[in-house]
C-alpha cells in the first residue's frame, strides 16, 4: 500500500509540503482554481517523502476545519474519520498528531448518507429530536481504532503547519493575480 511508504520518512516529510486541493479549495480559502502543489522538492527527496507529505497536507486542511469549528464556538475534543483514509492507522495517526486531539474512527462506512439521514430526523418536527441527540443514538466508533496525539511531535507539526499556511497563501495569491490576468 502506498500510504506505508510514509514510514520512510519522519514528521515534517524532510520539508516537502503538499497542498491538498486536487479540486479547489473550500474551507479556508474557497478558491475553485486553487490546485494541488508539492513545494520545496528535491532529488534527495524520497517516495516516502512526497507520501508524507500528502498525508500531512490533508490533516493540515483538516486543521484548518477544525479551526473554523472552533471559532464558531465548537468544543472538539475528538475528531472521527470515516470513509477512505480512515482505514489507515498511519494517515489516523498524523491527524491525531497534527490536531494534537484524539482521533477515533466509525463503524459506518458511508457517513456523508448517515449525516444526511441524521440531519433529515433531527428536523423531522414529529420526531423533535436534538441533533446531538441523533448523533449520539446513531454514531458508533471502534473502540479498538482510537490513536492519541503524540505531544512530542506538537512543536514540528506546528511548525510544518506554519509554512503549509504561508505556501498556500502565497499560491493562493498567484492563483487569483493569474485569474485577473
Amino acid at each position: 500500500m502506498l500510504v506505508e511508504r510514509a514510514a520512510d520518512s519522519r514528521p515534517g516529510a524532510h520539508g516537502v509540503l503538499f497542498l491538498p486541493f486536487l479540486e479547489g479549495a473550500a474551507t479556508p480559502f474557497q478558491e475553485p482554481d486553487l490546485r494541488a502543489a508539492f513545494l520545496d522538492v528535491a532529488s534527495s527527496h524520497s517516495k516516502g517523502d512526497l507520501v508524507q507529505a500528502v498525508l500531512e497536507g490533508v490533516a493540515f486542511n483538516v486543521r484548518d476545519c477544525v479551526a473554523l469549528f472552533e471559532e464558531l464556538g465548537s468544543d472538539a475534543r475528538e475528531v472521527r474519520l470515516s470513509e477512505g483514509g480512515s482505514r489507515s492507522d498511519a494517515w489516523c495517526q498524523i491527524i491525531a498528531d497534527v490536531l494534537q486531539k484524539p482521533v477515533v474512527t466509525l463503524h459506518e462506512i458511508d457517513a456523508s448518507a448517515l449525516g444526511a439521514a441524521m440531519i433529515a430526523m433531527a428536523g423531522d418536527p414529529a420526531r423533535s429530536r436534538d441533533l446531538r441527540e441523533v448523533v449520539d443514538a446513531v454514531v458508533k466508533t471502534q473502540a479498538d481504532r482510537a490513536f492519541e496525539p503524540r505531544p512530542e511531535l506538537a512543536d514540528v507539526y506546528d511548525k510544518t503547519y506554519r509554512r503549509y499556511r504561508r505556501a498556500a497563501e502565497h499560491v493562493l495569491a498567484w492563483v487569483r493575480e493569474a485569474g485577473a490576468a
